[in-house]
C-alpha cells in the first residue's frame, strides 16, 4: 500500500557541530516518526547546507541490482561499504540507506513506517548521519553525555543495561545538561567534544530512571518494554569532554575508580563499534585517541542516585 506523500515536504536543518544537515521528509507519517528525536535541534533552513538528506516511504521501488550473495552482515551491501557510494538494504523490512560522499547527499527509503524497528524511532537516520559526519571527523558513538555548560561534560559509555539512562536522567533531575542518552557525536580534536544529535531517552517505566522523569508524555512502548521520553530543554548542543565514566548497575553506588587509557578503550570501544558499525577505522582511531587524552573511571550505579550525580559533578570541579 502506498503512503500518501505530503503536499509540501517538511524541510529543516540539523546542526551537529559545524556540519549543517538539511533534511527533506516527503511523507507525513515519516515526519511524525523522525520529529520527536530531532525537534529539539531543528532549525529553519538558512544559507547553504553541507549535507542534504531525503526521506521518503511507500513509493514503488525497483528491485536492487544486487544478488543475494552481495549482502553481508548488518544489511551492508558488498562493494558499497567504503568509498564514495555506500549503502545498506534491510531486505526483510525493506529499508534502504544510500549516501553519495562526493555530492554529500543521502536517501532513506522504507516501504512502510510501521515496519521500522524500535531503535530507528530513538535514533532516526543513524546510518546516513554516520556517513555524513565522517568527513568532518565527527563520529556517532554509543554513549550518553552529561555536564554543565560552564564546566564541560562527562561521556558515559557502556553496553546497554549498564545504567547510562538512569545516570543521565538523575543528572538532568538536578539541573545538569545532556547531549544525549544513547547516542552522541564525538569529535576528538585539540579539545575532545561531544555534540548532541537525538533528544530522546530510553527508560523502563518501573525502573529508578522511570521515577526521575515525566512518563505522561512518553512515546509508544517498545518491544523490550522501554519507552522513549523527550529530553527537551535539558539538551545542550555541545560539551567538551572532561572525563569518561563506565557505569555498571550494582546494589549500591560506589566510588569512582580510575582506569588506565588502554583498559578504558577495551571497555568502551566494543559497544560503540558494534552499535556504530559503519564508522570504520576512523571511528576506531578516534576512540583510541579519546582514551589516551581523557581520564577514565568506572562507577557502580546503585539506588542512591544522588551519590551518582555527586560523583560525576566532582569530575567537573
Amino acid at each position: 500500500m502506498l503512503t500518501r506523500q505530503s503536499a509540501r515536504p517538511e524541510l529543516f536543518d540539523l546542526l551537529v557541530g559545524d556540519v549543517r544537515i538539511r533534511i527533506c521528509i516527503a511523507d507525513e507519517r515519516l515526519a511524525a516518526w523522525a520529529r520527536p528525536a530531532l525537534d529539539w535541534a531543528s532549525q529553519t533552513p538558512t544559507g547553504l547546507a553541507d549535507v542534504h538528506l531525503y526521506v521518503a516511504s511507500g513509493w514503488p521501488f525497483p528491485a536492487p541490482p544486487w544478488a543475494a550473495v552481495d549482502y553481508s552482515d548488518r544489511h551492508r551491501v558488498r562493494h558499497l561499504t567504503e568509498g564514495n557510494l555506500v549503502a545498506t538494504l534491510d531486505v526483510e523490512r525493506r529499508v534502504l540507506n544510500m549516501y553519495d560522499a562526493v555530492a554529500r547527499r543521502g536517501v532513506f527509503w522504507c516501504s512502510d513506517v510501521d515496519s521500522l524497528p524500535d531503535w530507528e524511532f530513538g535514533a532516526p537516520l543513524r546510518s546516513l548521519l554516520t556517513w555524513a559526519l565522517r568527513p568532518s571527523q565527527v563520529h556517532l558513538v554509543h554513549a550518553a553525555g552529561v555536564g554543565r555548560a560552564d564546566r564541560g561534560g562527562v561521556l558515559i559509555s557502556a553496553r546497554g543495561g549498564s545504567g547510562k539512562s538512569t545516570t543521565t536522567l538523575a543528572c538532568i533531575a538536578v539541573g545538569m545538561a545532556t547531549v544525549g542518552d544513547d547516542y552522541c557525536a564525538l569529535h576528538v580534536g585539540s579539545t575532545p567534544t561531544v555534540h548532541a544529535v537525538y533528544g530522546l531517552a530510553k527508560v523502563v517505566p518501573t525502573s529508578i530512571g522511570g521515577t526521575l522523569t515525566d512518563l505522561s508524555r512518553a512515546h509508544t512502548p517498545r518491544d523490550d518494554g522501554k519507552v522513549h521520553v523527550g529530553l527537551g530543554t535539558s539538551m545542550y548542543p555541545s560539551l567538551p569532554v572532561r572525563a569518561i565514566v563506565v557505569p555498571a548497575v550494582a546494589s549500591r553506588t560506589g566510588v569512582l575508580q580510575p582506569m588506565r587509557g588502554r583498559e578504558a578503550f577495551y571497555r568502551i570501544a566494543p559497544s560503540t563499534m558494534l552499535q556504530s558499525e559503519l564508522g570504520g577505522s576512523a571511528l576506531f582511531a578516534a576512540m583510541a585517541r579519546l582514551t589516551e587524552v581523557v581520564p577514565a573511571y568506572t562507577l557502580e550505579v546503585g539506588p542512591d542516585v544522588h551519590r551518582v550525580v555527586a560523583a560525576l559533578d566532582s569530575l567537573l570541579s
